[in-house]
């Protein structure tokens, strides 16, 4: 992260967020209560942090503040909406996934949390949001990794990966063709017509191609024997 003009790296420890420059010289420390566990750094002037006594705070980069946001859950690795500044928070212990309204500077006021939420019906252990705002990603619990329209705020589509997945990531994004998950579906219909269309032309192809040589042979035969 880069507040002002100089980088630096923030690490969770035992009870508090210690705050290095690039060169890893210590810079400072962030107590926080209930002792934190996973961070998420949207751009703009807040960091998030987990607790491991079930809460979320955000933490102004600049003073240091600390602005309780939500409690009583059991929280997992976030991540945000870099078009809207949202922060995605799995909660394992309710199966939902929270978003979080962004705090401007300062916190105040800090805004009624969360402003959704997802109701999974699994634990989800961790979310992964795409870099346009599009879709996100969210590993469940049983094998399962749930697709998010994040736009329309609804889960349209569960996919079956096996184990049991406790991280996740997205590449960069968006991809040459389908930036939205309704273009989405559509290349994907596209794709499997394309595919049984390749299908039939392996047996087709074939079957024209020596019916084209056997009449061909036919043709030859005949003018051998008038001969």
């Amino acid at each position: 992260m880069q507040p002002g003009s100089s980088s630096q790296i923030w690490a969770s420890g035992t009870d508090a967020v210690t705050i290095f420059d690039a060169t890893g010289k210590q810079l400072g420390t962030v107590p926080i209560p209930g002792g934190p566990q996973y961070l998420s750094i949207p751009l703009g002037t807040m960091a998030y942090v987990t607790t491991r006594s079930g809460a979320v705070d955000a933490i102004d980069i600049f003073s240091h503040k600390v602005f309780p946001l939500i409690s009583g859950g059991k929280y997992g690795p976030m991540d945000y909406d870099a078009i809207t500044g949202d922060v995605y928070v799995p909660d394992q212990l309710h199966k939902q996934l929270i978003v979080l309204t962004p705090l401007s500077s300062g916190g105040n006021p800090v805004p009624p949390e969360p402003n959704h939420t997802y109701h999974l019906g699994v634990a989800p252990q961790s979310v992964a949001i795409t870099s346009d705002g599009q879709l996100g990603f969210v590993a469940l619990s049983g094998g399962n990794v749930a697709m998010l329209d994040v736009p329309g705020k609804q889960i349209v589509n569960t996919i079956f990966v096996g184990g049991n997945p406790h991280f996740i990531v997205t590449g960069l994004y968006p991809p040459v063709v389908g930036t939205t998950p309704q273009q989405t579906a559509v290349w994907g219909t596209v794709i499997n017509v394309l595919a049984y269309v390749f299908v039939i032309a392996l047996f087709i192809v074939p079957l024209l191609i020596f019916r084209r040589y056997s009449r061909a042979g036919g043709k030859a035969s005949g003018i051998k024997d008038k001969k």
